[in-house]
């Protein structure tokens, strides 16, 4: 370990110092007087020697100043200590010098900014030199974290947490590599930081669910536009063959207006009661199928009905054989079960025989070694039996559980299957007795509707014809009426047909933009997914290293991620100390016992030893221990002095 003991220090011209030398000799010491007395700057010129700083990190000025709190010129504050470092002694020395110059043509002098000199054992060295000694031990905000308790809570919280992780020695890399279920963050990852594929992941996960947002508004559009088209459920053939109805009986009344118009009106007329009269001859054939295909029909159905009925009754006959050859065999289980519970009984008040003690020639006592080898043999032996008796006994029980809920599965489709029979069956038998209803209900074409409203229309046409012989005017106007209407039945589809056409692209985007929302949901998924992975990584991160962290402090824990509401977790780095935080509710001396702690902390892992200055040091009521040399104030009434321990 480097370790460094301050042996004596002289302070001349530093703040309210204006020659004092502090003997130490490498060891710890009080310094004790009011506020306002020069305790704080006790530490600050080791700090301002070796950083030029004073113990919070900040720069200082050391110039001595008057009553009206001006810098007092013509002085240079200066610092010379001597330590010891690793055993050798170190003379290090820093002056500040006022730089006064007299530009060209003018009497008086102006001040320029104040030039440092440093000394190493009286050498004078450079600023480059100065640091890269200092380096050589540790970077220079490390040396300071161990010289002055609280500066390191006084770091930004990132820079405390790199600090903090540095110890540890873990990387992200090794985490993942420790843990199968983390293996695929590998690809996820492809190089990045966990940091950077958590932005990268978040901003597409926002892009993707943004874009999932606007595709119903889409969507809609073209619903929107469909609907303007008033398409309903229309099927294009339909409507092609449709169309070609219309315009054959468009052709046909265009063919009816002009024979009304040159000729004899009533043949029209005579040829729709041939039609009817076949179309009579058909209805009378169909009705006649169709009495025969009723009861066709029915017995189909009680066919149908009899096969399930019939796989019904196999399928409750095959479960009921595996219901009884479960409980056959946890049966058996059982009775296993039953017969080790009475050998482990047996096996736990069994004893060794003492009467193998003996020799079986003679009768003597055997030898004490082979005693004892006896009897370890006997007790490995009762051991393993008994070991082997509870494995064999908790595999039973456990079998006998997976018999049990197979059975209870079994039974429960066995119960289904009884329910769906007799539903089947009540079925079939309504379905019987439909058809025997069915025989004796069929009656005469004559009595039927359809047969009642083609004779009414065939009459119709016949009085049309009588008519039609005695004045074709009126058919005229009728074949005219009938014309116009086809055209317009035409007219109408055609203009479907249109609508169907427009119809297509719609149709097909709409089908796109389904398809894109289902690919852009899976992506989301699986963003999700990854993003999912990568906070169980965090959240085993965060164990890993808060347990590496805390061990290597003995008071002081730290908290380095903080839940969210969501689930997730937030990067902090917050000291706490029987649970309190540091930043909020912790006592000064609470907060004074968990600067050494860290300083400690940092210590023994970087094995690097500085003087450590402590302020507040009354508000510890706690005897305080620390391995290295420390400068403890306390603040009291008294007279400034420095007591070494």
């Amino acid at each position: 370990m480097t370790e460094i003991r301050i042996n004596s220090i002289h302070y001349k011209n530093f703040k309210g110092f204006k020659d004092y030398k502090l003997e130490l000799d490498g060891k710890s010491a009080h310094a004790i007087g009011p506020n306002g007395a020069g305790k704080t700057s006790i530490g600050e010129g080791l700090t301002w020697l070796l950083f030029g700083k004073d113990l919070l990190g900040a720069k200082l000025n050391p110039k001595p100043k008057d009553k009206d709190k001006n810098e007092v010129l013509g002085l240079d504050p200066t610092i010379e200590a001597e330590l010891v470092i690793d055993g050798k002694v170190v003379l290090m020395k820093r002056v500040q010098k006022e730089n006064w110059t007299t530009k060209r043509g003018e009497l008086e002098k102006t001040r320029g900014s104040d030039k440092t000199e440093y000394y190493i054992d009286a050498v004078p060295k450079k600023e480059k030199e100065w640091k890269e000694y200092l380096e050589n031990i540790e970077p220079e905000e490390v040396l300071q974290i161990m010289t002055a308790a609280g500066f390191f809570m006084t770091l930004e919280w990132k820079n405390r947490r790199n600090y903090l992780i540095s110890l540890t020695g873990l990387t992200d890399e090794e985490i993942i590599e420790m843990d199968p279920e983390l293996k695929e963050l590998e690809s996820i990852l492809d190089g990045k930081s966990i940091e950077d594929a958590k932005k990268i992941l978040t901003s597409r996960k926002k892009k993707l669910q943004d874009d999932i947002k606007s595709l119903p508004g889409r969507i809609q559009e073209n619903q929107d536009m469909l609907d303007r088209l008033a398409l309903d459920e229309l099927d294009k053939n339909q409507i092609e063959s449709d169309l070609n109805v219309a315009q054959s009986n468009l052709e046909k009344a265009e063919a009816k207006v002009i024979s009304a118009e040159n000729g004899d009106s009533s043949l029209d007329f005579k040829e729709q009661v041939a039609n009817l009269n076949i179309k009579l001859g058909e209805e009378k054939n169909k009705f006649l199928a169709g009495s025969n295909l009723v009861t066709e029909n029915l017995n189909n159905d009680l066919t149908t009905i009899h096969s399930e009925g019939t796989k019904l009754r196999e399928t409750q006959t095959s479960l009921q054989f595996e219901i009884d050859k479960l409980a056959n065999s946890k049966k058996l289980l059982e009775n296993d079960k039953e017969y080790l519970l009475k050998e482990y009984s047996e096996l736990k008040v069994l004893n060794f025989d003492e009467h193998k003690k003996e020799c079986s020639m003679c009768g003597q006592d055997l030898p004490v070694d082979q005693i004892e080898d006896l009897v370890a043999k006997f007790n490995l032996d009762k051991s393993n039996k008994v070991e082997n008796n509870i494995s064999l006994g908790k595999k039973a029980a456990s079998d006998i559980g997976i018999y049990t809920n197979e059975i209870n599965e079994l039974v429960a489709k066995r119960q289904e299957v009884t329910n769906n029979l007799d539903k089947t069956m009540k079925r079939y038998n309504e379905l019987k007795n439909e058809l025997e209803s069915q025989k004796q209900q069929t009656g005469a074409f004559e009595d039927t509707d359809s047969y009642k409203k083609i004779k009414s229309e065939i009459e119709e046409l016949q009085q049309k014809i009588i008519v039609a012989k005695s004045d074709s005017s009126q058919f005229i106007q009728e074949a005219t009426q009938e014309r116009d209407k086809a055209k317009i039945e035409v007219n109408r589809l055609i203009e479907l047909t249109f609508k169907l056409d427009q119809a297509i692209p719609v149709n097909e985007r709409m089908a796109e933009l389904r398809k894109e929302d289902s690919n852009l949901k899976t992506q989301n998924q699986e963003v999700e997914r990854h993003l999912w992975l990568i906070d169980e990584f965090t959240r085993k991160k965060v164990k890993m290293l808060e347990e590496s962290i805390n061990n290597h402090f003995e008071l002081t824990k730290f908290k380095l991620f903080k839940p969210l509401k969501n689930g997730g977790l937030d990067e902090v780095c917050e000291a706490t100390y029987n649970g309190i935080d540091y930043s909020a509710g912790m006592s000064t001396g609470e907060r004074g016992r968990c600067d050494l702690d860290i300083i400690s902390g940092f210590s023994k892992s970087l094995n690097v030893s500085m003087p450590v200055f402590l302020d507040n040091a009354e508000s510890i009521t706690e005897p305080i221990v620390f391995d290295g040399q420390l400068i403890e104030n306390y603040a009291r009434k008294e007279k400034f002095n420095v007591e070494v321990k």
